[in-house]
């Protein structure tokens, strides 16, 4: 953690920083640390610091921030965190047209999420570059990155409304409760806490929540036009374009475009399950855990909304910058030829003939240094889980050790052992396992 706090994410990443650093300690069990370095990364994004997080990431801050609180013994303040997913960036997600918001029961309103699958448009100057060289920017596209559709679309975190509707419950906001239920049964109808929410004589609900592995990480990929075979594919050898009104020949040249995948959650498991044994009669009872949320998942449609604009993007940026930089060049060495055509003294002429050697090795090198400027966006937090599961377990209110058990394949990978645990009849018995294998 100490590391964290002294590396550098660069002024336009602190929310990155903070989400990192307030994750790893919330893992520590250090809650006021994290709810510290969590507070100061919302407080960014509330000030629209967006250009580094992706919408997901900023709903799982709040969810972890809200088990922070419910560690910490502030029930209410964990309410008010875990409102801020599933009421107020829900409500604003809705009313903003650029948003990438969109709710299974409203689908109707998709057709008001402003060009979410329309690509992305040339500049003038691009539009220019992309004739100049003879370029056909859509085909190229269609070619390499798929539209993203309505399946891509963010929808919400489950994880959230679970929380959401156990908290506020528990806090004897039963409406509230109610409409993160319904919310829940939406996105995940495999989990039903019908039976956590209601009062019963004599009877009580423990709910158990395990994170585990680590969540897809975003990764770059390069693509030339056109593309290389048999290592010879320039686009534009013995093209001719005209700069001031003289004809040049154009270098060898091919474009560099970049855009982002999403790779894979990093975990060994593959179920959970949880052993509640009852300290007064010894019996045990064994529960499977089911899958409440894939946190990868929503890297993978982050991705897909972003990664074909992102691809025209920058494809059309480099493009535009080679045209430009060539144009420069052209311009120097033409004057350069000419010069050494005119010169009749032979000292100078080896002079002029230096300087049009120069001329002409800058553009090849210039060229070079656009396309390794060029890079996608990969950044995201970096030590978010990769799943969450859940069991909600009826029972007698009582004493018990709990055992969860995190299962690989033909291996246990991790145990976590929770002693006397007291479950009661009133209130919320939330417990949070963690297994980052």
């Amino acid at each position: 953690m100490k590391m964290l706090q002294k590396k550098s994410y660069g002024k336009e990443n602190n929310v990155l920083k903070y989400v990192d650093i307030g994750a790893i300690a919330h893992y520590a069990k250090d809650y006021q640390l994290s709810s510290k370095n969590f507070n100061e990364g919302d407080r960014l994004l509330d000030e629209g610091d967006l250009r580094s997080i992706a919408q997901f990431e900023s709903f799982y801050l709040n969810i972890l921030n809200s088990l922070n609180y419910y560690h910490m013994g502030k029930l209410e303040d964990a309410v008010v965190e875990i409102k801020k997913v599933d009421d107020e960036k829900v409500k604003v997600g809705r009313e903003s047209r650029s948003s990438l918001w969109f709710i299974k029961d409203e689908s109707s309103k998709v057709d008001l999420i402003r060009g979410f699958d329309s690509d992305e448009r040339p500049s003038v100057q691009e539009q220019e570059a992309f004739n100049a060289f003879g370029i056909e920017p859509e085909q190229i596209s269609k070619e390499v990155i798929p539209k993203p559709t309505e399946a891509d679309l963010y929808r919400g975190s489950p994880t959230a409304y679970y929380l959401g509707a156990l908290m506020r419950n528990a806090n004897g906001d039963t409406e509230g409760a109610r409409l993160s239920k319904d919310y829940l049964k939406v996105l995940n109808p495999q989990i039903n806490i019908d039976m956590s929410l209601k009062r019963e004589s004599g009877m009580a609900s423990l709910n158990v929540l395990a994170f585990s592995g680590f969540i897809a990480k975003k990764e770059e990929r390069v693509f030339y036009y056109p593309p290389e075979h048999d290592k010879s594919s320039e686009l534009a050898n013995g093209k001719t374009i005209t700069v001031a009104g003289t004809p040049f020949k154009l270098p060898p040249m091919r474009f560099k475009a970049v855009y982002t995948v999403a790779g894979e959650n990093v975990t060994k498991v593959k179920n959970i399950r949880v052993a509640l044994t009852d300290t007064e009669t010894g019996a045990t009872q064994t529960y499977p855990l089911t899958l409440l949320e894939d946190f990868g998942v929503n890297v993978k449609k982050n991705v897909a909304l972003k990664a074909r604009k992102e691809f025209q993007a920058k494809f059309a940026a480099g493009v535009a910058k080679k045209l430009t930089v060539t144009i420069i060049s052209a311009t120097a060495i033409i004057a350069a030829r000419r010069r050494v055509q005119q010169e009749q003294n032979g000292f100078l002429k080896t002079l002029a003939q230096i300087a049009l050697d120069i001329a002409e090795e800058s553009l090849p090198l210039a060229l070079e240094k656009i396309d390794a400027a060029i890079r996608a966006d990969t950044r995201q937090a970096a030590y978010l889980p990769a799943t969450v599961s859940v069991a909600n377990i009826r029972l007698k209110p009582g004493t018990y050790n709990v055992k969860i058990c995190y299962l690989g394949d033909n291996m246990v990978v991790y145990e976590e052992v929770f002693d006397n645990v007291q479950v009661q009849e009133r209130g919320l018995n939330l417990l949070e396992s963690l297994c980052l294998e």
